[in-house]
């Protein structure tokens, strides 16, 4: 099968667009199917990824938008691929959706941000920023209704695109790379050597607004605690200095980043919005309970409470603080059987299940 992958994002950006976006043209690459790219990036070395146009937007410049340019459309038309798929369809993906709907291409569009979230907490000392936050839903709306077949990773995703009234809502199982990120890569060492007592609370990820971090200010002061943040974004120097006593290990990668994780004792992601976090599954197949929001959050659904962790009220310090307090005060779960919540979601699953959609989009053409 030719299949163009169109997507918001791509390496060097550091996200979980772009780093689905990698691993599943890798899949269907590997699968034999003959897989071509467009994202808003430079001009590649890879004969597999054509540049949509783009410019970089927001306060430190780290966002795209973008749209196909003619090269890229003069490929779509040439190469007339048999199915066109679309990463976290925004900007480049509404040119994509358009161009593919011209040339009678079918489409499988992946709902995986939830851009009225991400702009309520990047923009919410903006003047109009819930406007700004509710133009993202209609827009949001109007592209998966454009698509053949719409796909998401969560309950929590998939009843927004019900919601939304979106055609053939459909589930993607998300993967993990369960050899990379297993218990037995836990060290003594994170970036520090606290003691045998100590309890090593942290998150990994992106350090950006939307991910609403300085609700870790309410770890601050638990005893026999610390606290390490793995990761790096615009929100670095201000969560240096809320969090002077914790330790940023910056941005870590492959089995350093993996060996990272698995060392720490309790993973907390504050961030509501998530259609379905890649970290908060990281850090459960490394055998690391989790604490996240209780609701809002595709994360909600993949932490369950008295096994792999607990849910605390979103955007409650206060709930966040007794929640980790009494992950600390249980007996501590065996990292096995908390990485076994998720050992299911491999690659061969979630691929079987992406390309369920694609056949299905393929016989509604």
């Amino acid at each position: 099968m030719k299949i163009l992958v169109i997507t918001e994002s791509w390496p060097p950006a550091v996200n979980g667009v772009a780093t689905s976006s990698v691993r599943v043209v890798r899949e269907l690459t590997d699968a034999g199917h003959d897989t071509r790219v467009i994202a808003p990036v430079p001009e590649s070395a890879d004969s597999q990824v054509f540049e949509a146009k783009w410019m970089r937007v927001g306060p430190t410049q780290e966002y795209t938008v973008g749209r196909l340019g003619a090269s890229a459309i003069d490929m779509m038309r040439d190469w007339r691929p048999d199915l066109v798929h679309i990463a976290s369809p925004l900007s480049v993906g509404f040119s994509g959706l358009r161009a593919a709907q011209r040339l009678a291409i079918p489409t499988v569009a992946a709902y995986m941000t939830d851009f009225r979230a991400f702009s309520a907490q990047t923009l919410r000392r903006v003047p109009g920023h819930v406007r700004v936050a509710n133009l993202f839903a209609r827009t949001q709306r109007m592209l998966h209704s454009m698509a053949t077949i719409n796909v998401a990773c969560s309950r929590y995703a998939l009843d927004t695109l019900r919601e939304w009234q979106s055609p053939a809502p459909r589930e993607w199982v998300r993967a993990i790379d369960t050899q990379r990120f297993a218990p037995w890569r836990r060290t003594e060492r994170v970036d520090s050597a606290p003691s045998d007592r100590t309890i090593r609370i942290g998150y990994a990820g992106r350090l950006a607004p939307e991910k609403e971090l300085p609700m870790l200010a309410a770890l601050r002061d638990l005893p026999s605690t610390s606290l390490t943040i793995i990761g790096d974004g615009p929100s670095r120097p201000k969560l240096e200095s809320l969090l002077p006593e914790a330790t940023f290990t910056g941005k870590l990668h492959g089995d350093e980043y993996a060996e990272a994780v698995s060392s720490l004792d309790i993973f907390v992601h504050p961030g509501r919005g998530e259609t379905l976090s890649q970290v908060v599954l990281e850090a459960l197949s490394s055998g690391v309970p989790c604490v996240v929001p209780d609701a809002g959050s595709g994360s909600t659904e993949l932490v369950q409470p008295g096994i792999s962790g607990g849910h605390f009220v979103g955007g409650s310090q206060q709930s966040l603080r007794s929640a980790v307090e009494r992950l600390i005060a249980e007996p501590g779960k065996r990292p096995a059987d908390i990485s076994a919540t998720v050992a299911h979601r491999t690659w061969q699953t979630s691929m079987d299940s992406l390309l369920s959609s694609y056949d299905e989009a393929l016989r509604g053409a």
